[in-house]
């Protein structure tokens, strides 16, 4: 299993989830991931205001649930603190697409 702090080499097979989809809208952040099957990532979100956004996730299987979103204390209160998108890919083989909307 590759580490996110490994390097890629040249020629090697995409072993890491990829962004292949970016949406945004007033109060809204549509994102479309691929990754292996059974993986799993994280992503830090950057906020421009104070907001906590609400999720919903689901993979082009129609499994639910297969995002969340972690955030410290102090992440109330200071926008510049990052909040942690993690999600994860449904199981079975090759890459998987899951959908994570964001609201505020």
């Amino acid at each position: 299993v590759s580490s996110w702090t490994e390097p890629t080499h040249p020629g090697a097979r995409t072993k890491r989830f990829r962004v292949v989809h970016e949406d945004y809208t007033d109060h809204k952040l549509i994102l479309q991931i691929e990754g292996q099957a059974g993986q799993g990532g994280m992503l830090d979100l950057v906020r421009h205001a104070r907001f906590i956004p609400k999720i919903q996730s689901k993979s082009v299987e129609g499994v639910e649930q297969v995002a969340g979103i972690g955030f410290s204390d102090s992440a109330l209160s200071d926008m510049n603190e990052p909040l942690m998108l993690s999600f994860h890919f449904p199981p079975g083989e090759g890459w998987k697409t899951i959908t994570v909307t964001l609201t505020w």
